[in-house]
């Protein structure tokens, strides 16, 4: 979860799926997008994408991930994340790829 409160949906999934399978990633406001962008260009530079899905759903993906590129130190620095946080996140999206299962979900909300 992205979010710079705690907040009690937090706390809910720690009960409910375990405290070690959720990940709140506690970003300073306004730099959603410096994590979205670093995440994209991690998971990318390790191969964790399906590249068939994007071949056949998508166009300008070259150009996108030049045009987003933001490495972990610099989402770091921008968001006041610790550089292992944003890469278990970005782990925790490569597993999911690797296994083929929908194992992590993104849910994006703007209140």
């Amino acid at each position: 979860m992205v979010d710079p409160r705690r907040t009690v949906t937090v706390n809910a999934c720690e009960v409910e799926a375990g405290k070690d399978n959720v990940l709140h990633l506690a970003i300073n406001p306004g730099t959603d997008l410096a994590l979205l962008n670093a995440l994209l260009t991690y998971v990318a530079d390790k191969d964790w994408i399906d590249k068939s899905f994007i071949e056949q759903h998508t166009s300008g993906y070259e150009k996108m991930l030049k045009a987003n590129r933001t490495s972990v130190d610099e989402a770091a620095k921008i968001t006041g994340l610790d550089v292992k946080q944003i890469e278990r996140a970005a782990s925790f999206i490569g597993r999911a790829q690797r296994r083929q299962a929908a194992a992590t979900m993104f849910c994006y909300e703007k209140a």
